[in-house]
């Protein structure tokens, strides 16, 4: 089963674009084998060469909103009781190594703490991505906390001042993020770009350090057009160039989404050396919606499955759409030829979301791939200069 929901970009999709990165951090500080995956990177870009990965080491659920479908069905009683039982033995069963839950503080699941505490007896790294970013009541974090959630994440997509306006707005945010904070729970900030938001970057960067995070995870848009701004190739570039060289500074890790070609500026920087998580929409990552719809990433607008139809194993396994993100022979145009394919792969959600085709080339990627001459000749070498 292939269908497109209807998504649109921003609100949850960006908060849980943005939890994938700081759930596969935490795993990777606890978690030998999924470190592993990144080893085969360190000896050069095509190191993983027809190696998908064959499990999902994250997984999304998103409890209390649907990822990408907006119907009122989808945002009632999905998961309880047996089936949130059943689901979450089965991800584990998958050797998955951290899940995201993604819940609106407005709407807790009242079956939020067991699933936290169930999710932990398996063995599954627990992130909490909040959206809105409102203040969860102290005694129920505290809850939670005790339950097993080991990170919790707030978003925070511009300059306080600049975004918010209003102080009842900008209380609401400082608000999640004290509370989490106050509890003793590492901080994640989450922001979802914009084309319109991209020049706010630098002002953005300057302010996060004053929350006192653990890690910023910073997702590009997906949409290219926004209300007055496009971001062209090259802003994408100057502004994942920008992170690299601030990460370099900032006293908190910094993870980049739905822009994987920063995969290939850090191994140009670094000439080579360097380890990335082999994840990607359905390449050791899926989404499970609250109406139980299993989709591969969660900017990627088409579902590939139904837990209630299938088990997840067989969806992620046997699914045409994971299938054919998961072989990047299949990529096409530049994104095929390119000799890094195999640590970035381009944005699959923005390819679809501009052409309509998921294996389309990355429209908004700058790099120019070796031709096979080249490469034969002259093997793997830093693409072209960047701005410092």
């Amino acid at each position: 089963m292939l269908r497109e929901t209807g998504g649109t970009e921003g609100g949850t999709v960006g908060n849980l674009v943005c939890a994938i990165c700081g759930a596969v951090m935490k795993a990777l500080e606890h978690d030998r084998d999924l470190y592993s995956i990144c080893a085969a990177h360190r000896q050069g870009p095509d190191a993983r060469d027809g190696r998908p990965e064959p499990i999902p080491r994250l997984v999304i659920w998103e409890l209390t909103s649907s990822v990408v479908t907006p119907s009122p069905e989808a945002r009632v009683s999905f998961p309880s009781g047996d089936l949130a039982d059943l689901v979450l033995d089965q991800i584990a069963a998958l050797q998955t190594a951290a899940i995201v839950f993604g819940v609106s503080p407005e709407a807790l699941p009242p079956s939020l703490e067991l699933l936290v505490s169930r999710a932990r007896r398996q063995g599954l790294h627990v992130t909490l991505a909040l959206h809105p970013p409102a203040p969860i009541p102290v005694p129920t974090l505290r809850r939670l906390r005790s339950a097993g959630v080991e990170r919790v994440g707030v978003r925070l997509d511009a300059p306080i001042p600049m975004r918010l306006g209003a102080r009842a707005a900008e209380g609401i945010v400082v608000g999640a993020i004290r509370t989490v904070r106050d509890e003793g729970i590492p901080l994640q900030l989450h922001t979802q770009l914009t084309p319109d938001t991209l020049r706010l970057l630098p002002a953005l960067g300057a302010q996060i350090g004053e929350f006192g995070p653990v890690l910023w995870s910073v997702a590009f848009p997906v949409l290219t057009q926004g209300a007055g701004e496009t971001m062209t190739a090259s802003a994408l570039e100057h502004a994942l160039v920008w992170l690299y060289l601030f990460a370099a500074k900032a006293a908190f890790a910094i993870q980049v989404c739905e822009a994987p070609q920063y995969r290939r500026i850090v191994a140009e920087m670094r000439r080579g050396a360097g380890a990335w998580p082999a994840l990607s929409d359905g390449n050791g990552l899926c989404v499970i919606s609250a109406g139980g719809e299993v989709l591969a990433g969660p900017a990627l607008p088409l579902v590939a499955g139904s837990l209630r139809e299938q088990p997840l194993s067989a969806i992620y396994r046997e699914a045409p759409l994971f299938r054919e993100l998961r072989d990047r022979a299949r990529l096409e145009g530049k994104c095929g030829r390119c000799e890094f394919r195999h640590i970035c792969g381009g944005s699959r959600a923005r390819a679809y979301a501009v052409t309509g085709n998921h294996l389309a080339e990355d429209p908004t990627c700058l790099y120019d791939p070796l031709s096979p001459h080249d490469r034969e000749g002259r093997g793997w070498r830093p693409g072209h200069k960047h701005p410092r």
